[in-house]
């Protein structure tokens, strides 16, 4: 009976969340939101995950309600500068013509909205961008809000400060030029960039913003949280998010939310690597129509062409044997094309269902771990570890976690045994550097220069393994910045 009661309020309490807050969970995670609601549960004072979920669907959802629910069931992957041809977009096209279109109509004002910005990253990342970009910057009224609906990750944002896993990708000279060292391992948004952003709660699903300061924005970026939302939901916010746009400003979306559906009402401009859409209209031209009555074009009803004479027979010509069927791609291969193209959902089901394949749970801790969730991905990473000893990129990837977890002597032994196992990993020495160098320990600029000496063998343009893309010539650059700070 207890069971039946459970099956029956779990689909009615997973449609509230998708009406009420846009969230979307598919049948393969219904464990995981009922595990959730457990927590959920005795925060606020339930006896149980069943007995909240129905008192949750009798009232519309209060301020501590939607509190505790995002903290236990949202999550969310960022770090700066992510996704860079967006940036690059937005530094060489969409912000330079608007600034020069504000400069002539003596309109010295900007308004941007990073929506779903989680833990501040996205926000930041643009408020560097405008001070690269406005030399007056004195000048201008910025209005840069960033908002997300878990108060958790809006707390993070507004300490604005970060570990290294925040920077993953990000350009070489971001680190040294708007950060400052704040604490082992930790790097602090300098005080007047911070300054330039303000956060606040709200739900894509509602009306209107937090204090209606979401209005007449020229620019919205909402990347990757579209895709989690049922398509009738994703509908009504991308319509909420419109409404905010003044005509002519722009919407960026995630690359993995590909459903041109959604934005109809909008432009769609190419650049390169990425898509952006304009709050413009521009009408399609029309296809050509005939109705019954009209008469088709003359060159419909021509003669037909005169049929040839018979030729004599061809000789028969074998075709080449047919290619081999393409290879069908494994489960550790599909989650990671899904967690390229951003489906972290179903990557992680997919590895999910590898339980002793040491690569596939480390490529799941990554995931766990771009999400915030440092206690899952750490047990993942072990159990990695204990599938392959020998392997340097676990006990690498479990230096990462201890440092974000603020764990600075464990992160350091980790990082200790990834050279034990393979001396010559450049991302070890630099990490045990940072590390030192924050702890103010002598022994930091020794790991810088093996670091150097090590990457002066690679091409400035190689990308090196576990970098996440970042080439030698950039890691370079960024080792000498940090020596000379």
């Amino acid at each position: 009976m207890e069971q039946l009661a459970r099956d029956t309020a779990l689909p009615r309490f997973l449609d509230f969340l998708a009406t009420s807050l846009g969230w979307s969970f598919p049948h393969n995670r219904s464990e995981v939101v009922r595990r959730a609601m457990a927590e959920v549960a005795r925060e606020l004072g339930y006896p149980d995950a069943e007995s909240c979920m129905r008192a949750l669907l009798q009232a519309p959802l209060g301020r501590r309600q939607i509190d505790a629910l995002a903290a236990k069931l949202t999550v969310g992957e960022t770090y700066f500068y992510r996704e860079p041809a967006v940036f690059f977009a937005l530094e060489t096209e969409v912000l330079p013509a608007l600034i020069q279109a504000r400069r002539l109509a003596g309109n010295r004002t900007l308004r941007i909205w990073s929506a779903a910005c989680c833990s501040g990253e996205e926000a930041y990342s643009l408020a560097i961008l405008l001070h690269r970009l406005l030399p007056d910057l004195e000048n201008w009224r910025i209005h840069l809000l960033g908002t997300d609906i878990n108060p958790l990750a809006l707390q993070r944002a507004e300490a604005a400060r970060y570990s290294q896993w925040s920077f993953r990708n990000a350009p070489p000279w971001l680190l040294g030029s708007y950060f400052e060292p704040a604490g082992p391992g930790r790097f602090a948004v300098l005080p007047h960039i911070r300054r330039m952003v303000r956060f606040a709660q709200h739900n894509l699903m509602a009306e209107a913003g937090p204090e209606r300061e979401t209005a007449a924005m020229d620019l919205i970026l909402c990347r990757n949280a579209l895709m989690y939302f049922e398509r009738r939901h994703a509908h009504r916010a991308v319509q909420l998010l419109r409404r905010s746009l003044r005509q002519g400003g722009w919407l960026v979306v995630g690359s993995a939310e590909a459903d041109q559906g959604l934005f109809k009402a909008f432009a769609p401009v190419s650049f390169p690597g990425c898509l952006f859409y304009c709050n413009e209209e521009r009408p399609v031209a029309a296809l050509p129509r005939w109705s019954a009555e009209e008469q088709l074009p003359e060159t419909v009803f021509a003669a037909p062409l005169p049929i040839p004479p018979a030729s004599p027979p061809k000789p028969v010509v074998e075709l080449p044997p047919a290619p081999p069927p393409e290879p069908v791609a494994t489960p550790y291969e599909r989650a990671l094309a899904a967690r390229q193209r951003g489906d972290h959902a179903e990557a992680e089901v997919l590895l999910a269902g590898l339980p002793d394949d040491a690569a596939a749970l480390l490529l799941l801790a990554r995931l766990l771990a771009g999400q915030g969730r440092l206690d899952e991905a750490g047990q993942c990473c072990d159990r990695a570890i204990a599938a392959d000893r020998i392997n340097p990129a676990g006990q690498y990837l479990r230096a990462l976690i201890h440092e974000e977890q603020g764990r600075v002597d464990e992160a350091i032994q980790a990082l200790k045994r990834t050279l034990y196992l393979e001396p010559g990993f450049i991302l070890a020495h630099m990490a045990l550097g940072n590390l030192s160098a924050s702890l103010g320990r002598p022994d930091a600029d020794r790991h810088y220069r093996h670091a150097l000496e090590l990457l002066a063998a690679h091409a400035p343009n190689e990308a090196l393994p576990e970098s996440d893309g970042l080439s030698a010539g950039e890691l370079a650059h960024m080792i000498k910045t940090r020596r000379t700070a």
